[in-house]
């Protein structure tokens, strides 16, 4: 909290000038570098003149949320070429107050320069990609724009202490990920914070790899899980960021993770009631019983002749399979006998023991009747692995073509 304090007793101290150089809220360089920070802004107020000139004259350059704006609307050669010239009037300005700035600020703003407009070119993808989620693949840059990015900053930690640079790492590093798998976006947010972290962890220099890991862990927070975010932390080197992760933020992420598996708990539990079915041991169970299988569902009653008459048909089906498909297609038959004992005795009379079985009570009046507007029985369904319902109104098991689509299904 302390840290947190001075950075913000800090930054009040300096004049609107020096704002563009202040980290982002949330930007954990403010947590962990407040030494450093307060040597540049230091610095910096001793110029106060020349740097809010600067400013003045470049603010809207220098203004992530109105560049982004245009970046989401506009063209990468119309938007290359505005950052081109706006980067070459800045570099002509810093080059004539060179004197007035003196030498430690005239390079930290000249980095400043030269990384706002990368930081900018790698975020253009990114963020298009990320504003339109129906696009299934990240537009990659052309090469004549970013053959002179500067690689070698990947080894210079001393860049850490530039905003604009930070800001363009993030972004690179998530351009450099979709390019490595042919510009596909994720469908996993989990995936991507790890891809990110192994990228970081492979080609960047320790300081800045720890700065990254720390961006990533931040940014992805609300996704992570605590195996992945154990795993992101270990791999920092500095005692203070590493000791700071494995407090509180890692407990939040436990915290989430626990909620996250009690709201699930708590949807299976409502889906298991909606349909009210138990098992011959009374225990209520949903399809997600066996979630991962295809599952053949057979709507039946003890008192339902076409029922009784289709199940010599089911057994024949199920000793067909191989041992491996009899491990990936569930024959499921739900009753809706008003009796439980009528239930279990048409099972053993049938020689149904084999099968898995519900029971869903209430005859027409059953919930799963109303659920799924069973009009007659038998009514036959089918369910994918991932527990979606692809054929509401199945093929009877006579059929000869039901056997076929159920091992497709499970291969």
């Amino acid at each position: 909290m302390f840290r947190i304090l001075l950075v913000l007793l800090v930054t009040f101290q300096l004049t609107h000038a020096q704002s563009f150089m202040m980290p982002d809220s949330g930007d954990s360089y403010a947590r962990f570098y407040v030494k450093d920070l307060t040597v540049l802004m230091d610095s910096l107020k001793q110029k106060g003149d020349v740097i809010k000139e600067f400013q003045t004259k470049f603010a809207d350059n220098f203004d992530a949320g109105k560049v982004y704006s245009k970046i989401l609307t506009g063209n990468i050669d119309v938007l290359e070429m505005d950052l081109y010239e706006q980067r070459g009037a800045q570099i002509d300005f810093l080059e004539k107050n060179k004197e007035k700035l003196g030498t430690f600020n005239f390079k930290k703003l000249s980095q400043e320069v030269q990384f706002n407009y990368w930081h900018y070119i790698f975020a253009y993808p990114i963020l298009r990609g990320n504003a339109n989620q129906l696009i299934k693949r990240v537009s990659g840059l052309p090469q004549v724009i970013i053959r002179d990015v500067p690689v070698t900053s990947l080894k210079n930690s001393e860049l850490l202490h530039i905003k604009s640079f930070r800001r363009f790492l993030y972004y690179y590093i998530s351009y450099q990920n979709s390019k490595e798998r042919g510009f596909e976006k994720y469908n996993d947010p989990l995936q991507s914070a790890t891809d990110k972290s192994d990228f970081a962890i492979k080609n960047l220099e320790k300081g800045l790899k720890d700065y990254a890991l720390s961006e990533i862990l931040l940014k992805h927070q609300a996704t992570l899980k605590v195996g992945t975010a154990k795993s992101l932390i270990s791999q920092i080197d500095k005692d203070e960021i590493r000791t700071f992760y494995y407090g509180e933020f890692l407990d939040s992420i436990i915290k989430n993770e626990e909620l996250a598996k009690l709201k699930k708990e708590e949807e299976e539990t409502k889906k298991n009631s909606e349909l009210d079915l138990n098992d011959l041991a009374g225990i209520k169970f949903g399809f997600d019983k066996y979630k991962g299988k295809v599952i053949y569902v057979d709507f039946w009653a003890s008192w339902c002749g076409p029922c009784r008459a289709e199940f010599p048909h089911s057994k024949n089906m199920k000793s067909g399979l191989s041992v491996e498909e009899a491990k990936k297609i569930v024959f499921l038959n739900i009753s809706i006998d008003d009796s439980k004992d009528a239930w279990k005795e048409a099972i053993k009379s049938l020689g149904l023991e084999d099968f898995e079985h519900g029971h869903s009570a209430g005859g027409w009046s059953s919930k799963v009747v109303a659920k799924f507007q069973i009009k007659g029985i038998p009514r036959y369904m089918i369910i994918d692995k991932t527990g979606k319902i692809i054929k509401i109104n199945a093929n009877r098991p006579s059929a000869p073509e039901t056997i076929d689509e159920l091992r497709l299904l499970a291969k």
